[in-house]
């Protein structure tokens, strides 16, 4: 009898240091670096519906795809117009888009689950002047593991995904990450 006492006190010991380590390594992550299942993998192609941009970006009037932006570094930004920091964001990314678009960078920012008037307003508020594409059903942003907006993806000229960054991003971030 005394010994299955033991055994259960040794395996309840057990389980709760594995519960303790599992609950500290989680505390010392940092929040706004998430891991995602596309870290160092290529890209996920896609097509959207354009909000703006098509002319400068697609002047044979292509679709809004990914691969149009092939051979460029590209900084995929989750937005929404019904997202306060994606405002707060926003004219950190149109500084980032204006002093790099001539470098083989490009801003592409996806409206997830938004209404295409309500995303026009909000990019015409906030003085957006890079390409932006409607994610009006949220495949996209369900293929990318976007967990909330903003979310930024940093993809490579091979179309690989480098870093995903939680949150709003600003000009001295991007530049730093980008190594600008």
């Amino acid at each position: 009898m005394e010994k299955k006492h033991l055994f259960g006190v040794g395996i309840i010991l057990t389980c709760l240091t594995g519960l303790f380590f599992l609950l500290g390594k989680g505390l010392l992550l940092d929040p706004n670096q998430k891991p995602t299942s596309h870290a160092h993998q290529a890209a996920t192609g896609f097509t959207l519906e354009w909000i703006q941009g098509q002319d400068q970006m697609a002047p044979n009037k292509e679709p809004l795809t990914l691969s149009l932006f092939k051979g460029k570094w590209v900084v995929l930004n989750f937005w929404a117009s019904w997202c306060s920091s994606c405002g707060e964001e926003a004219k950190e990314m149109e500084a980032f888009w204006s002093k790099y678009k001539d470098q083989d960078i490009v801003v592409l920012g996806v409206a997830v689950h938004d209404q295409l008037p309500a995303a026009k307003k909000f990019a015409a508020h906030f003085g957006k002047t890079y390409p932006l594409g409607l994610d009006a059903t949220g495949k996209v942003s369900l293929d990318y593991g976007v967990s909330g907006v903003p979310e930024t993806f940093l993809i490579d000229k091979e179309g690989v995904i480098q870093e995903r960054i939680v949150g709003p991003v600003t000009l001295s971030m991007l530049e730093k990450k980008l190594h600008l």
